[in-house]
């Protein structure tokens, strides 16, 4: 499993001798990688099927060597993240060495004791957390249901407690379950686990940022069980955003190109911007690692109000990057958003995830038209509460859904990861529910 949420079976160890983190270094946010590495004790390498081996090919089978190469790569991240979180770390002897190797960096680090494996289990939890700054009241839930050679591992959720800038953080990393057909209550009984861990770890915790991150092995295009994600984990929310990386769709490899199984989650008002990056590579890991930034701003996404008149448009949102002229029309760029206007009044905007013009969204005339699936976009509107709207007609063809808002209200929604991106108000009334 490539670049997410790297975990090992770690023991917490804070080492008061190394120097603090510089704080300016990364004020006013916290900056979390996850990934899950896949690292087994040579024992498990060695007795791979010949069809396993042959997918794992392009990988070292060295446990100690990856690990060393594994830190490096960590060290050497441009994104240089405050907080690292990993999972199948699955051999002793690589969980040492990067303890070793990263401990000037990241001196403090938690993951379960080592425990007697006993006669049905033969590797530990695989999780582990390694940070900037001091984590504290470390906990581990192992998981009550499994199967199959999940349950020859000792699966579950870590969490620790954090202070940055004055805000108490609590990140946690979990490994769910693997495949599902077999038994599809094993999950959602997971995550109700992860639940419970969660709040009790975070109830002392005045309005804490809470971070969740790992290997789900639940696939985002499946609304079924993505969706159960959400109404398992109360309050949580997918911070996954398009269009800010080349490597899109997918925490796996190559060989899944729209598979995202890997997830960094916030809960309650706490929000944050995640994206796939993948320092380690194919050799050293099977999945993608996520990084997420702004892990510590709160409250809802304030929405810009503004008249259609060009010139307000620009007051409000800033100078395009270019502009185009198409006959009467002129069209300005900014990022993935495009303004179109006719006698600079704007008629059309258009939005583009990842720069692909074929996941183009165009809301035009309050229509907002996706060849995705778009009704989210009317559920979000329920949950948030931002404005108060009304349907006043649904149409089922190419899946396109208008809505006229009492106050003629545009909204910009992002549908991989379900959340608000921008909301747009064209009309004279703006009305906070």
């Amino acid at each position: 499993m490539r670049w997410m949420v790297l975990f090992v079976l770690v023991f917490a160890c804070a080492a008061p001798s190394y120097a603090e983190p510089k704080e300016s270094d990364t004020a006013g946010e916290l900056r979390v990688l996850c990934n899950n590495v896949g690292i087994f004790p040579k024992f498990i390498w060695d007795r791979y099927p010949a069809k396993i081996r042959e997918k794992k090919k392009d990988i070292i089978n060295d446990e100690e060597k990856r690990a060393r190469l594994l830190a490096e790569s960590l060290l050497a991240c441009e994104a240089d993240p405050d907080v690292v979180l990993l999972q199948e770390i699955w051999s002793l002897k690589a969980r040492d060495v990067l303890i070793e190797k990263l401990a000037a960096e990241y001196p403090y680090h938690k993951s379960p004791e080592t425990l007697d494996a006993g006669p049905l289990t033969t590797l530990p939890a695989g999780l582990m957390i390694f940070s900037k700054y001091p984590l504290s009241d470390f906990g581990y839930k192992e998981f009550t249901r499994g199967f199959g050679v999940d349950k020859l591992s000792r699966k579950g959720i870590i969490g620790a407690k954090l202070e940055k800038d004055g805000k108490s953080v609590a990140v946690f990393t979990t490994h769910l379950q693997a495949g599902g057909r077999r038994d599809p209550t094993v999950k959602p009984a997971q995550l109700k686990e992860c639940n419970e861990f969660i709040r009790e770890l975070t109830k002392d915790l005045d309005e804490p940022i809470i971070i969740l991150a790992g290997d789900f092995n639940i696939d985002s295009t499946k609304p079924g069980e993505y969706d159960e994600i959400f109404a398992l984990l109360e309050g949580a929310k997918d911070t996954y955003q398009a269009g800010q990386s080349p490597l899109e769709g997918t925490t796996r490899n190559k060989k899944y190109p729209k598979k995202r199984i890997d997830f960094l989650l916030t809960f309650d008002e706490a929000t944050g911007i995640s994206t796939i990056i993948d320092p380690a590579g194919e050799t050293i890991s099977d999945h993608i690692a996520i990084f997420g930034t702004d892990m510590l701003a709160c409250g809802v996404i304030e929405p810009l109000e503004f008249s259609a008149s060009r010139a307000d448009v620009r007051a409000t949102i800033g100078e395009p990057e270019g502009d185009s002229v198409s006959g009467d029309h002129v069209i300005e760029k900014r990022g993935d958003i495009q303004l179109e206007f006719r006698a600079d009044r704007l008629i059309r905007l258009y939005w583009y995830l990842g720069h692909e013009p074929a996941r183009r969204y165009a809301i035009s005339d309050n229509t907002l038209t996706s060849s995705t699936e778009i009704f989210q976009f009317v559920r979000y509107c329920d949950e948030v509460g931002i404005y108060e709207w009304t349907i006043d007609e649904k149409l089922t063809f190419d899946r396109q859904l208008t809505i006229k808002t009492s106050d003629c209200v545009v909204a910009i929604f992002d549908l991989d990861s379900r959340s608000l991106q921008k909301i747009i108000v064209t009309g004279e009334k703006y009305r906070h529910a």
